[in-house]
């Protein structure tokens, strides 16, 4: 994780539910923590585009994991303040991460590739 989201996630535990502040406090606690200049391009930060793949239909899906007042701007948006956010954060191209749908449902999906990440274009501010 870059030391820039770990300031900016910290800030975000008291604004989060019981259980995702927990959890969220958890990632912080057990996070390596790297400069935004030193992280691998193939590892999910904030504000990156992601593609997953479930490990059991097939099906594909991109996601942005984003900052919670910007989850209203898009529709492939997903809040670091959600189950799913927390588990993606942090996670390398091939690795693998436990979904929770809507409904409950429980899928198993592989990162696929980090299609866009702020800090391999520069964008260490983002």
């Amino acid at each position: 994780m870059t030391q820039r989201d770990e300031v900016r996630l910290k800030a975000l535990i008291p604004s989060a539910g019981a259980d995702e502040g927990r959890l969220l406090k958890s990632l912080l606690e057990n996070a390596t923590i790297v400069s935004s200049e030193k992280i691998p391009i193939n590892t999910v930060t904030m504000n990156s585009r992601i593609r997953l793949k479930d490990l059991e239909s097939g099906h594909e899906l991109e996601v942005d994991l984003l900052f919670p007042h910007n989850v209203n701007e898009n529709k492939d948006a997903l809040s670091i303040l959600s189950h799913n956010g927390i588990a993606l954060l942090g996670l390398s191209e091939g690795e693998s991460v436990n979904w929770t749908e809507p409904s409950g449902n429980e899928r198993r999906l592989k990162v696929l590739s980090v299609v866009w990440q702020p800090e391999a274009e520069g964008l260490f501010q983002f």
